[in-house]
């Protein structure tokens, strides 16, 4: 082996060793999350309906699961067609978990625009251009490789050089244009609000839409603009020619968007139970994006305290 090839294997190690040290990193926060809010989801999710907004919730917060969990057995001496089976099980899992957050995003942008169903079109095209590039990427270029320890079971991305730079952009700056949608709809929104309310957010609900919302999708367009910048400075790592903050994206967009949920629920929860319990004992009630517009938020309506709880 000459030394070209030697150095090659090596920063090829180094890359999938520094990734699966990222993995477990963000595996842990991801898991610490969860935990930390389990309660919580046991008592707003799991003891409601299964309906829209629960199912939602579960997609997103459990596809964040699936890859790291999928992950762990790829660094043993493990069969070819095990090898194989857990790989491509991973590749498609990766791209999957766009699908939930594209519709979040979607649905709160509908919800803030006073149900404009252009709106909701336009930024679910956008938020799955991930979802679309990377499983093509993932099903059309990744080769399966099964090799002697220490590199164990991985991939190899076979993607033309020409064409990586290309599906970044395809893939992130789609995205990238959704959130800004969503972060405008929410301006428009706070600022019709505060307007009218002569800047008080009466309700708990509202400040978590208004306020947790917009953290939530600049926190997202920030991550996404940052991950454009590092791989255009070549920031990336050798085996899959991206950066490594792609390793944290996801996670985060998951931990992010639980996290509004789960203050989403526990607000319109409380804004029941103030409004006379209508839901009944021993139920709680399910928030649905689609009926909290801004006119239940802003404030025009005679009791902007009392905001009815509609079902999914």
């Amino acid at each position: 082996m000459d030394p070209t090839q030697i150095s090659e294997t090596i920063a090829i190690y180094q890359s999938i060793r520094t990734g699966f040290s990222c993995n477990t990193a963000v595996t842990t926060l991801v898991v610490y999350n969860w935990l930390i809010n389990l309660d919580d989801e046991v008592k707003l999710f799991w003891s409601s309906p299964v309906k829209g907004a629960s199912l939602l919730y579960f997609a997103i917060r459990y596809s964040a699961f699936v890859e790291p969990i999928l992950g762990i057995p790829t660094f043993y001496s493990l069969s070819d067609k095990v090898c194989a089976a857990l790989q491509w099980m991973g590749i498609l899992a990766d791209p999957a978990v766009y699908i939930a957050t594209a519709i979040f995003s979607a649905n709160r942008a509908y919800a803030l625009s006073e149900q404009t169903r252009l709106i909701y079109c336009v930024v679910l095209v956008l938020a799955l251009s991930p979802f679309l590039v990377n499983l093509i990427d993932g099903v059309v270029w990744t080769t399966i490789v099964n090799l002697p320890a220490p590199m164990f079971c991985s991939f190899e991305d076979n993607t033309p050089t020409s064409l990586n730079h290309l599906l970044l952009l395809l893939s992130r700056i789609p995205l990238t244009i959704a959130d800004l949608i969503v972060i405008v709809v929410t301006w428009r929104a706070t600022y019709k609000v505060l307007r009218e309310t002569r800047g008080l957010l009466k309700t708990s609900i509202t400040q978590v839409l208004l306020l947790n919302g917009a953290l939530y999708f600049i926190v997202l367009l920030l991550l996404n603009v940052g991950h454009l910048i590092m791989t255009e400075l070549s920031l990336t790592i050798p085996v899959e020619a991206t950066s490594y903050l792609t390793i944290f994206i996801d996670p985060l967009m998951s931990i992010l968007a639980t996290d509004f949920l789960l203050k989403l629920q526990k607000a319109t929860v409380m804004l029941s139970h103030a409004d006379s319990d209508p839901s009944g004992p021993g139920e709680l009630p399910s928030l649905n994006f689609a009926v909290i517009t801004q006119s239940d938020i802003a404030g025009t309506v005679p009791d902007v305290d009392n905001i009815g709880v509609p079902d999914v």
